[in-house]
C-alpha cells in the first residue's frame, strides 16, 4: 500500500480493498491477470488461485516485489486456448484498449464455464499514457460490454467518489506547485509537501465516509459469470 502522504493514497487504497472483496469471493484454480504489468496485485490473490498467469503487450519496470508478464502478446490475441481459466481480472487496462468489444469477446473465450471475471476501469480520470488512453467506462457500458459477449453481470461497485476525487486533484497540486519551486530539493520542503497532502488525504478520506457521493466515482468494479451452458467449441 501506498503511504498515506502519497498523492494516490485516496484512491489506491479503495482499489485494493475492492479488489480484495472481490478475491475473497470469487477468485480460484487458474487466474488469468490481462494487463497485468509487473503483477502489482498478485499477492491479494495468494492463497485464493492455484496459478496466476500474467500477460502484457510490453515489458514494464518492476518494482520491489513485483514480477513481470509470463507472455508478451495483445489483450485483443491472446495465443492462449479456449475454456483454460477459472478466473480472469484485469485492473485499469480497458480505457488503454482500441477495441473493448473484442477483448471481451476474448475474456469469454478463454473463461472456463462458471468462471468469472473481475475488472476494473476508470469512469473519471485524467488523461495518461497517451496516446493509447481511448475510452472511460461507466457501470452501464460495462455491463454492456459484458453482456454482449455472453458474460453474466453479477455487481458493479463504484469506487472512490466524489470526495475521493476531490482530494485527488488537491494532492496532485500541491505536489505539484511545491515541487516546482527552487527549493524544492531542501529536506524541510520535503516534510512539508509530505505532511500537507496527508493532511488533505484525511480531510477528503473523512468528508467521504460522513457523505460518500458512489454516482461520481473514479472507476466502476465489475464482477461477472460464463455460464455453464458457454463452453467454447472452437479453441484455438
Amino acid at each position: 500500500n501506498f503511504p498515506i502522504y502519497h498523492t494516490n493514497w485516496l484512491n489506491r487504497r479503495k482499489i485494493i480493498d475492492m479488489i480484495q472483496l472481490a478475491a475473497d469471493k470469487y477468485a480460484k484454480g487458474i487466474l488469468l491477470d490481462l494487463g497485468c504489468g509487473a503483477k502489482q496485485y498478485k499477492q491479494l490473490f495468494d492463497g485464493k488461485v492455484d496459478e496466476y498467469f500474467g500477460l502484457d503487450l510490453r515489458l514494464r519496470g518492476a518494482h520491489p516485489g513485483e514480477t513481470e508478464p509470463d507472455m508478451l502478446a495483445s489483450a485483443l490475441q491472446p495465443p492462449l486456448p479456449s475454456n483454460t481459466f477459472d478466473t480472469v481480472v484485469s485492473f485499469q487496462v480497458l480505457e488503454h484498449v482500441p477495441e473493448p468489444k473484442v477483448m471481451f469477446r476474448e475474456i469469454s473465450r478463454l473463461l472456463k464455464p462458471d468462471g468469472h471475471l473481475i475488472l476494473m476501469a476508470p469512469q473519471m480520470w485524467h488523461l495518461h499514457e497517451a496516446p493509447n488512453d481511448y475510452f472511460r467506462y461507466t457501470r452501464y457500458g460495462l455491463a454492456h460490454l459484458a453482456e454482449q459477449s455472453g458474460l453474466n453481470v453479477i455487481t458493479i461497485q463504484p469506487i472512490s467518489g466524489f470526495w475521493i476525487r476531490a482530494g485527488l486533484v488537491t494532492s496532485y497540486r500541491i505536489h505539484k506547485i511545491l515541487l516546482g519551486q527552487k527549493i524544492r530539493n531542501l529536506k524541510a520542503v520535503q516534510i512539508g509537501i509530505q505532511a500537507t497532502i496527508v493532511i488533505s488525504n484525511l480531510f477528503f478520506w473523512s468528508l467521504d465516509k460522513i457523505w460518500s457521493r458512489p454516482n461520481d466515482p473514479i472507476n466502476n468494479l465489475l464482477v461477472a459469470k460464463k455460464c455453464s451452458s458457454q463452453a467454447n467449441t472452437n479453441p484455438k
